[in-house]
């Protein structure tokens, strides 16, 4: 016996009148519903249904069925093309005797048949168990006649050697059948997780006997005589997020210099919505339904005050201005979720073609766009940060479109270089990409104040003297130019002062004083060294400790 519970949402009372005055019930659509379009946001996707219904005596009813049961019904939303107007939409449950998933239920046949199997295992390893223990249950009876063989006059040898080898033969073949069973276990086991995961994936509303989720858009018809009706809703455990692929060639016989870059916008896509996507238009969201959704209000402000203490502190802190330069040489982190930051500007990327997302959980990766730009190579080394020297590209975004912070796979010349994480980036503004570490480039730092460094610091001076030297070494075939960025620090207060000593620092800088950035380009000959020192002082009130 099937259990019916409907609801009903939009103008019911109209679609029964309209219903009823008809001769005869509306016939079914000519074809079967099928999804047509799908926006993936970050947490959840939007699904549009299509389905053309056939009119009678001015109205129509089409049925969307089965719908994933993690939807929210408020969320149904029905449409008609040409002067086809919607009525309502009304939601129907039909409890279901068995899983309605092809895929459901062969999973669970697998399951149960791997069940099966290791209960046979397992109870095949009891009786070897049994046997065993039964076997070695003559230990002492064995001692003790051996015991009284050895007594006489001419013991049997050969007996006990037989015996002795029946039970070495015994051990051995019970150990070696432990083991193998032992490994036959474990390769189920691991296969049992496998599929009981695949199963999980298809989500509770294919995974579980429970019921059918449909919905019934009713429309007037007008003059059209088969509309297309459409029928959208809100669906969780979707979600998407952006990979790229950068591939460099630089110039033919040259370490370093222009070349091209082809940069390939992807998004991967998770779901386990309850439905398969099969041959959809999708769209993908930067957009977050959840935010905005509610206008603040203003909260309450409260003024506090305490005794202002006497003595101030310094602290320094410095920001890591090359931190992705150090994610070219090796793997990086992955992106860990879906948070995308669209700089505050959402917007929507529409895949090239048709595509297919199982609801399995698993990741789809499809291509969004390849994009040609030039790019230009240059040696760069970040001495305060990193101990290598980089190969390093740089390139404005070619696309039309701001990049949202993600994976970027690093290619150079046909070879995987590895992974960096890519920060926002807005049309045509220029980004960096590392190629990975030159090994034929040496770089040694060097503190030139470690020996003052300790007065200067504790002995109440209100001047802290600093002063690097770093050396780059070509252990390369060629001459080379390596640009070597420094930082020295920005002060936040007008009290303290922080001051380039030029007679002690190398000329030829460039310096960005809102950042505190330094770039000097570093020419080395062939097997040579060059060095560029860095020397600046921080000066502060006397009353100022130093942290």
């Amino acid at each position: 016996m099937k259990a019916i519970t409907t609801t009903t949402t939009g103008l019911l009372a109209v679609l029964t009148m309209l219903v009823s005055s008809s001769s005869t019930a509306a016939p079914a659509a000519p074809r079967p519903d099928r999804v047509e379009r799908v926006v993936v946001f970050s947490d959840r996707a939007e699904v549009t249904r299509t389905a053309v219904a056939r009119c009678d005596g001015g109205v129509a009813a089409v049925v969307f069925s089965p719908l994933p049961d993690s939807i929210d019904p408020r969320t149904l939303r029905g449409e008609a093309s040409g002067d086809a107007v919607p009525v309502g939409v009304a939601t129907t449950i039909e409890q279901q005797t068995e899983a309605i998933d092809e895929r459901v239920r062969t999973l669970r046949a697998e399951v149960q048949q791997l069940d099966v199997e290791l209960a046979d295992l397992a109870r095949a390893q009891a009786d070897d168990d049994e046997r065993s223990r039964s076997f070695h249950s003559y230990g002492p009876w064995f001692r003790t006649a051996v015991a009284e063989d050895l007594r006489q006059e001419k013991p049997a040898i050969e007996r006990f050697e037989q015996l002795l080898s029946t039970l070495s033969s015994e051990a051995m073949t019970s150990s070696s059948t432990r083991v193998a069973r032992t490994t036959t276990v474990r390769s189920l086991q691991r296969r049992r997780a496998r599929l009981a995961q695949r199963l999980s994936n298809l989500s509770a509303s294919a995974s579980e006997v429970a019921a059918v989720l449909s919905a019934t858009v009713s429309v007037r018809c007008g003059t059209t005589t088969t509309p297309t009706v459409r029928l959208s809703y809100l669906v969780p455990a979707a979600n998407w997020h952006p990979e790229y692929d950068v591939r460099f060639t630089g110039p033919t016989g040259a370490r370093v210099g222009a070349g091209t870059a082809v940069l390939t916008v992807a998004g991967v896509i998770r779901q386990s919505s309850g439905e398969d996507w099969s041959d959809v238009e999708v769209w993908l969201s930067t957009s977050k339904p959840r935010l905005g959704g509610e206008a603040p209000l203003p909260s309450p402000i409260y003024v506090d005050g305490a005794p202002e203490h006497t003595q101030k502190t310094l602290v320094q802190a410095q920001e890591e201005r090359a931190a992705d330069l150090k994610g070219g040489g090796g793997g990086g982190d992955g992106v860990a979720g879906a948070e995308l930051d669209d700089g505050g500007k959402a917007f929507v990327l529409k895949l090239p073609r048709r595509v297919t997302v199982r609801a399995d959980g698993r990741p789809y990766w499809f291509p969004v766009d390849d994009l040609t730009t030039k790019a230009t190579s240059a040696l760069v080394a970040v001495p305060a940060l990193s101990p290598w020297v980089f190969q390093v590209a740089t390139l404005n975004n070619p696309a039309a479109f701001p990049l949202v912070e993600g994976l970027m796979h690093v290619f150079r010349a046909g070879t995987l270089v590895g992974d960096v994480q890519l920060a926002y980036r807005a049309p045509g503004e220029p980004m960096e990409v590392s190629l990975g570490i030159d090994e034929e480039i040496a770089l040694e730092r060097i503190d030139l104040t470690t020996g003052q460094r300790e007065a200067g610091l504790f002995s109440g001076s209100q001047s802290i003297v600093q002063a690097k030297r770093t050396i780059v070494r070509n252990r390369s075939g060629g001459d080379v130019v390596v640009e070597v960025r420094e930082q020295i620090p920005v002060s936040k207060n007008a009290d303290i002062k922080v001051t380039i000593d030029t007679d002690k620092s190398s000329a030829g800088y460039g310096l960005d004083p809102v950042r505190g950035h330094l770039t000097w380009k570093v020419p080395v000959k062939k097997g040579d060294s060059g060095q560029r020192d860095l020397a600046f002082t921080i000066a502060l009130p006397k009353e100022w400790a130093i942290q």
